[in-house]
């Protein structure tokens, strides 16, 4: 029924960025025109996924330990919903990297003993970011 916008996307094995073909915008983040307005395309892959709108307002991309996440990416494994304070809990800058690039070892956090709230102020992401990654 949405293959019109699964065709958009480069699919690839479940652990990688499913990378949006279409052209980023200037933020890198890929658009689509879906049920009569624009929207960044991985929010729209978190609702095909997911049967709702991530909200209230912001969704947050993988933070994989490897670098910096790809906007483009509508791997439906890689978004979750929280707000806008999660998602400015969750960076955690690269040393002279740019906005958008972040770092954080999803296998320390994991491996973290304490409450969700703590393991995140300890790694410098947000509670809700830490029951994410506990959960995958």
């Amino acid at each position: 029924m949405f293959d019109f916008f699964w065709d958009r996307v480069e699919i690839g094995a479940p652990d990688e960025c499913w990378l949006w073909r279409g052209r980023p915008n200037r933020g890198g983040y890929g658009y689509v025109w879906f049920d009569g307005r624009q929207e960044r395309a991985h929010r729209v892959a978190y609702y095909l996924a997911q049967g709702e709108w991530p909200a209230p307002q912001c969704l947050h991309l993988p933070l994989d330990g490897q670098g910096p996440h790809d906007r483009r990416c509508c791997n439906p494994l890689h978004l979750y919903a929280g707000t806008n304070r999660d998602n400015v809990g969750d960076r955690l800058p690269l040393s002279g990297a740019r906005n958008g690039r972040y770092k954080v070892d999803p296998d320390a956090v994991r491996a973290a003993e304490g409450s969700a709230k703590a393991v995140g102020k300890r790694y410098g992401i947000s509670d809700a970011r830490v029951r994410q990654l506990r959960a995958s």
